[in-house]
C-alpha cells in the first residue's frame, strides 16, 4: 500500500518532485563551495594571525598627534568625555587585562646634588630647561601606572607600602613609590613638587620597589631603579581651566597607549574587533595596535580573519534558510495537491495515521537522493567535507518536522475540507 502510495504521489507530482531535488542539489552544491573556498580563505589569513596570536600582550597607539589643534580638538566636551569613557571600557572589560602604563617625565627642580634620574643621563646629556625665575628644572624620569600594573609585574617594595585604590583619586599630595636607586634620597613621608604635563603638583613618598624591579614599555624591559612611579590619575570632574583641560585630555591620552594581555580563552581577531567597535562607538582617532616588536599589526589582516569566519556563517546560514523555505512552500503545493487524494483514500477505509506516514517516508526518500546526489557531486569536485554531512542532517530532521506538522495538521480536517482541498 505505501509503495502504491508513493508511486501515485510522485506520478502526479513527478514534475515538482524533480524541481525540487534539483534545487537540493544544487543548493548543497554551492554551500559546499562556498566552504571550501571561505575555509580556503579563512586559513590562509588564521596561519599568519596565530603567529601574531601566541603573543598574548599587545601595546595600544594612537593617532592624536595628527590633530593640528589639540586644545582645539578637546575644547569640544565630547571628545573628552569620549576618551574617558573609551577608557574605562578598555580598564574594566574582563575578557583581557589593560595594563595602564606610560612614560612621561616630570620637571624637578634639582635638591638632590646629583643628575642620575634625568633622561638623557645615561648619554651624557641630561634634559633639563630653566624657568622664567631662572630656576633650572631636570626632566626626570617618571612611569605612571594603574593598579592592575603594580599586580601583574608583581612588584615588590624594600620600604613603605604600594598603591591602593585611594591612591588613583586625585588629591592635594599625589603618592608615588620610588625607584630603589632614590633610597639614599628620600624618606617615606618626605613631599616635594614637580612639573607634570604644564601643572605644578604636589607629591608625597609612600615606598621604594626593591632594586632591579622591571616592566616592559613599548616592548623593551626598563628597570625602575631610577624611576618615580605615580598613579594613573582618574579625574570625574569636567577641567574649569585651560590649564586643566590640558592636563587631563593629555593624560587620558596617555592611558590610552598602555598594553593589553589577552585571556587563553580570548583572540587577537576578538580584541581587533573589540577596539574597532569601541573607536566607532565614542568616535574616537584611530587606536593601533602595537606587538612585542614595537611594529604596527596588519589589523585588516587580523579583521579579515575575523570577518572571514563570520562570513562562512552569514553565507551558509542564508543558502541554508533558503533551502528550507523552498522546501516548505514546496511541500505546501503538494499536500494541496494530494488533500482530495487523502479524503478519498480514507473514505475507502485507509487509516490517517498510514497515510501520515507513507507521505513522510515519500518526502524523505526524495529529500535523500537529492542529498545523495549533491554529496556524491561534491566528493567527484574533492571539496566534500564533514560539515555537509551535519548541515545534511540537519536539513533532513528539519524539513521532516516541519512536513510532519504540516501534514499532521492537514489531515486533522474533516474529510468534507479535505475533499475540497482546503
Amino acid at each position: 500500500m505505501i509503495k502504491d502510495l508513493m508511486k501515485y504521489i510522485y506520478r502526479t507530482n513527478s514534475e515538482n518532485f524533480t524541481v525540487n531535488c534539483v534545487i537540493l542539489l544544487c543548493g548543497f552544491i554551492l554551500m559546499g563551495i562556498l566552504f571550501n573556498n571561505i575555509s580556503f580563505f579563512y586559513n590562509d589569513k588564521k596561519q599568519s594571525v596565530d603567529k601574531l596570536d601566541t603573543q598574548k600582550e599587545y601595546q595600544l597607539t594612537n593617532t592624536i598627534e595628527n590633530i593640528s589643534n589639540f586644545m582645539g580638538y578637546f575644547a569640544d566636551e565630547t571628545h573628552l568625555d569620549n576618551l574617558k569613557l573609551f577608557y574605562n571600557a578598555l580598564n574594566s572589560n574582563d575578557k583581557f587585562m589593560y595594563l595602564d602604563k606610560f612614560e612621561q617625565c616630570m620637571y624637578l627642580e634639582n635638591n638632590i646634588g646629583t643628575q642620575i634620574f634625568a633622561y638623557g643621563y645615561e648619554d651624557g646629556e641630561p634634559e633639563y630647561y630653566e624657568d622664567e625665575n631662572g630656576t633650572i628644572k631636570y626632566a626626570v624620569k617618571n612611569i605612571t601606572i594603574g593598579k592592575k600594573c603594580q599586580d601583574y609585574y608583581d612588584f615588590k617594595i624594600s620600604e613603605g607600602r604600594l598603591f591602593n585604590d585611594d591612591d588613583f583619586i586625585d588629591k592635594s599630595a599625589i603618592p608615588v613609590i620610588l625607584g630603589a636607586g632614590y633610597r639614599d634620597y628620600y624618606n617615606i613621608g618626605d613631599k616635594f613638587e614637580a612639573e607634570y604635563l604644564y601643572i605644578q603638583k604636589k607629591y608625597e613618598v609612600i615606598g621604594f620597589l626593591e632594586a632591579n624591579t622591571a616592566i616592559t614599555v613599548q616592548g623593551d624591559i626598563t628597570f625602575l631603579d631610577r624611576y618615580i612611579i605615580s598613579p594613573s590619575i582618574i579625574s570625574d570632574s569636567y577641567p574649569m581651566t585651560e590649564e586643566e583641560l590640558f592636563y587631563q585630555a593629555a593624560s587620558y591620552v596617555e592611558k590610552i597607549e598602555g598594553s593589553v594581555v589577552l585571556t587563553e580563552e580570548y583572540s587577537l581577531a576578538e580584541f581587533t574587533a573589540f577596539i574597532e567597535q569601541l573607536t566607532n562607538k565614542y568616535s574616537m582617532f584611530d587606536i593601533q595596535i602595537v606587538n612585542k616588536n614595537a611594529s604596527l599589526l596588519d589589523t585588516a589582516l587580523v579583521m579579515s580573519c575575523y570577518m572571514g569566519k563570520n562570513m562562512f556563517f552569514l553565507l551558509i546560514g542564508i543558502v541554508f534558510i533558503i533551502l528550507i523555505v523552498i522546501n516548505w512552500c514546496f511541500s505546501m503545493n503538494l499536500f494541496k495537491k494530494l488533500s482530495n487524494y487523502f479524503g478519498v483514500q480514507i473514505i475507502n477505509g485507509c487509516d490517517a495515521k498510514f497515510i501520515f506516514s507513507a507521505v513522510l517516508i515519500c518526502k524523505f526518500a526524495f529529500i535523500l537522493v537529492g542529498l545523495i546526489g549533491a554529496i556524491f557531486l561534491l566528493m567527484c569536485m574533492q571539496i566534500f567535507t564533514m560539515f555537509l554531512i551535519i548541515a545534511s542532517v540537519a536539513y533532513i530532521i528539519l524539513n521532516i518536522s516541519m512536513n510532519a506538522v504540516i501534514l499532521r495538521k492537514m489531515l486533522s480536517k474533516n474529510i468534507d475540507q479535505l475533499l475540497r482541498g482546503e
